[in-house]
């Protein structure tokens, strides 16, 4: 499955030159991938690669101010690393139960142990693009996203596969 996943990657940024580069390399043993933070993590390898914007053409570069970007990009972001042995079905499970509690905020500890108090948790709103946003695949997202933009793609073309939604 990772193998597929890497391939597809690197041929979507093939004819993409807007997303961010894989940088895992063909013969690497180990690597992680994300099941609920996706867009997060591709927003922080944009920054990474300073690309483009493709609504703006400027780089994303951090600014010198933003000392818990220039963190993030340099350390990385604290995370639940899930099992190598975790089943496909568990990690497909727990993938959609995140993005279907987006709305539902709460804590998670270094120990890694969650908080669900209603001190520590809020039903946050939320517009209907940030919740199409969390269950269409990646190409009918990105066609929502420069639809809802309005920029960097073929109005016709974006239409027909929302359609198929």
């Amino acid at each position: 499955m990772s193998v597929r996943s890497l391939a597809l990657w690197r041929a979507t940024t093939e004819e993409e030159p807007a997303f961010p580069r894989v940088r895992i390399t063909a013969d690497a043993a180990t690597f992680y991938t994300s099941l609920g933070n996706g867009h997060f993590t591709q927003a922080l390898n944009l920054y990474r690669e300073q690309l483009p914007s493709v609504f703006t053409g400027q780089p994303f570069v951090c600014p010198t101010t933003d000392a818990g970007l220039r963190r993030a990009l340099e350390q990385g972001v604290g995370s639940i690393v899930l099992r190598i042995d975790t089943p496909i079905e568990a990690r497909r499970r727990v993938a959609h139960l995140l993005n279907a509690c987006h709305d539902y905020k709460w804590t998670v500890d270094h120990a890694g142990s969650m908080d669900i108090s209603p001190e520590s948790c809020s039903i946050a709103r939320f517009t209907q693009f940030e919740a199409m946003s969390k269950v269409v695949d990646s190409e009918a997202l990105t066609a929502l996203v420069r639809l809802e933009l309005g920029a960097g793609l073929d109005h016709r073309a974006a239409a027909t596969k929302l359609s198929k939604l």
